[in-house]
């Protein structure tokens, strides 16, 4: 069984729109579950990506929540404000480079 891949019936994945659609019904959905992450984080064996965005979490006060319950958990506020900063944290990487 590979690690990242789950398949799930098409009526739990309704809202998810990072799936694929099959003929029959049932949607493909890649990523790792929360536990797996979760004691990614703890290795450090995290992506760049996924290290900044538990960093940002914690200067926010919220990767207590997140280890807890999971990014689904988090308020649209805290999710955008996340996305923001890891934007504008990879802008100054890309002008810092140049």
């Amino acid at each position: 069984m590979e690690k990242s891949l789950f398949i799930i019936k098409y009526a739990d994945l309704t809202e998810n729109k990072r799936c694929r659609n099959f003929p029959d019904g049932v949607k493909e959905r890649r990523g790792m579950n929360r536990d797996k992450e979760v004691e990614a984080f703890k290795n450090g064996s995290l992506s760049k990506e996924e290290s900044i965005k538990y960093e940002i979490a914690q200067e926010l006060g919220i990767l207590d929540k997140v280890l807890e319950t999971g990014w689904k958990s988090l308020s649209a506020k805290e999710t955008g404000r996340i996305g923001g900063l890891m934007t504008r944290r990879k802008k100054k990487e890309k002008q810092g480079k140049n």
